[in-house]
């Protein structure tokens, strides 16, 4: 039962990367389109370990000082793109 819990979480959590990736690989796209799907995978990611059902093992305040560092990176490899 536990790994099965572990498994649907695992898979919530991949999934917005998944359908990206399948977006971006159907298309020609610019950086204008990576930029949307990675806010879209930001704001899927913060839903998700905000829901009450998935929680994340680190705590809040944690993930509250990783989202700045994950938005400069991507902010880096879009300007890289152009």
């Amino acid at each position: 039962m536990k790994f099965q819990m572990e498994l649907t979480r695992l898979i919530k959590v991949l999934m917005p990367f998944a359908e990206t990736i399948a977006c971006l690989e159907s298309s020609q796209p610019t950086a204008a389109d990576v930029y949307l799907f990675w806010l879209t995978i930001m704001s899927t990611l913060k839903r998700l370990f905000e829901a009450t059902n998935l929680t994340s093992p680190d705590p809040p305040a944690r993930i509250e000082t990783r989202q700045p560092s994950t938005n400069k990176r991507n902010r880096r490899n879009v300007s890289r793109m152009r």
